[in-house]
């Protein structure tokens, strides 16, 4: 037997957000709704425990990579990342304007994403493909 973790609280929240975004993934048409959901299983994820931020920035390097290869498209990225950003706000909000949250890894991973997602715009309006023999 072990004493109760912040952990042991912290994990079937995980197991909820994962299985939530991984419906997300496989769902044909993710609306702003699933976003908020999103957001909302971050927030219970990150109050108890101080690095799900850890657990969370690997999980959406990992969303974006698939991203990058073409296996998911701009609009549910962007749902994604928006539930990760609203996420991160209400827990900022939450545990007391806790400083660093906003410097941690994981924020700098979601002005990333969207700074991605703002250029992928831009850069798909200039894109043309090379005559490759």
């Amino acid at each position: 037997w072990t004493a109760p973790l912040r952990e042991s609280f912290a994990f079937p929240m995980l197991m909820c957000q994962m299985l939530h975004l991984s419906h997300l993934l496989k769902k044909s048409n993710p609306s702003s709704k699933d976003s908020f959901i999103l957001a909302f299983l971050i927030v219970t994820f990150m109050l108890p425990w101080q690095f799900a931020q850890f657990a969370l920035m690997t999980q959406l390097v990992a969303v974006l990579g698939c991203y990058v290869l073409g296996y998911i498209n701009y609009k549910r990225m962007k749902i994604i990342t928006i539930g990760h950003s609203l996420g991160l706000f209400v827990s900022y909000v939450m545990l007391f304007g806790n400083e660093m949250l906003l410097t941690s890894f994981y924020a700098s991973c979601i002005l990333a994403v969207w700074i991605i997602l703002m250029m992928d715009v831009v850069l798909r309006k200039l894109y043309f493909r090379p005559v490759i023999l």
